[in-house]
């Protein structure tokens, strides 16, 4: 454990942070699966202390929907920070990387109930991607899309699906297909309209 006088100011960290989320263009729940820190942390880290709401108070205590800011950080915390620079995680983010455990991320999601739309709302990939996730039909995939896979898998575990709603694999295959389906129809109806 460390000492609390062995903590680092924050400020250098929130700039690398702040960095790296302009060079990846990722999200930050993203990012802060492929740096391995909570999201929460880095939420409250990207928050300036010197952001003040009414009254002069920081505008954090004034708003409980934002995180409080961070004054310093563990030296592991910075350690990790510093471990990923805006040349490497870009590199990282396109090297294409084994599907094999994505594909079982995404089948483990949809097993515990969570729904295929869910899922894509979570990552922000394509419904026809997470379904050849879920199939088992992507062999290779670039880490931008297992770093989306690894945010909607650390958010189920503070969200978890409806108990009730558990299904075995094939179950779940029928599901992605129909709801891939569905969506394909509802996106085809709406190109069919607009050339109406």
């Amino acid at each position: 454990m460390t000492d609390c006088h062995d903590w680092v100011p924050a400020a250098p960290f929130r700039a690398h942070l702040r960095h790296l989320l302009d060079a990846s263009g990722l999200p930050l729940p993203h990012l802060a699966s492929v740096l391995e820190l909570p999201v929460r942390l880095c939420a409250r880290l990207l928050v300036e202390p010197s952001e003040r709401g009414p009254a002069g108070r920081p505008a954090a205590r004034n708003n409980p929907a934002l995180p409080r800011p961070l004054a310093r950080i563990s030296p592991i915390t910075a350690r990790q920070l510093l471990a990923v620079d805006a040349a490497s995680l870009l590199q990282a983010l396109s090297r294409p990387l084994d599907a094999q455990p994505t594909c079982e991320t995404v089948v483990d999601l949809l097993a515990a109930g969570h729904r295929l739309t869910t899922v894509h709302r979570v990552t922000g990939l394509d419904l026809p991607v997470l379904a050849a996730l879920a199939e088992h039909r992507i062999t290779t995939c670039p880490g931008r899309v297992v770093a989306a896979v690894q945010a909607a898998a650390a958010w189920a575990e503070s969200h978890p699906a409806d108990r009730g709603r558990r299904r075995a694999r094939s179950a779940v295959m029928r599901q992605v297909r129909g709801e891939l389906a569905q969506a394909f129809a509802a996106g085809h109806a709406d190109n069919q309209n607009r050339a109406a």
